[in-house]
């Protein structure tokens, strides 16, 4: 409550009021991987390389639809159907 008056009888305080967003505010998460990134600025290079090596990879469109057109149609019980084919007799 003391909050409450002391923003009624001060607004200009330098306290943001309620609902207001401080964008001074700088979380520890933040803060820790910018002075990583300035210790250490191949992690830059390192994450470019992993992602070209994991993710940017070129599709050859036509292995692509031999693939989608070899593809088995999945019969709704998974790797039991075999199963249950076996031992029926």
């Amino acid at each position: 409550m003391s909050n409450f008056i002391s923003r009624l009888f001060n607004p200009d305080s330098a306290e943001p009021s309620a609902g207001e967003i401080d964008r001074g505010y700088v979380s520890e998460y933040t803060q820790f991987i910018d002075q990583f990134l300035v210790d250490h600025p191949d992690a830059l290079v390192d994450q470019h390389d992993g992602r070209l090596l994991y993710w940017d990879k070129k599709v050859d469109q036509a292995e692509q639809q031999k693939a989608e057109q070899d593809r088995v149609e999945a019969d709704g019980y998974g790797f039991y159907s075999s199963a249950w084919r076996a031992t029926k007799q």
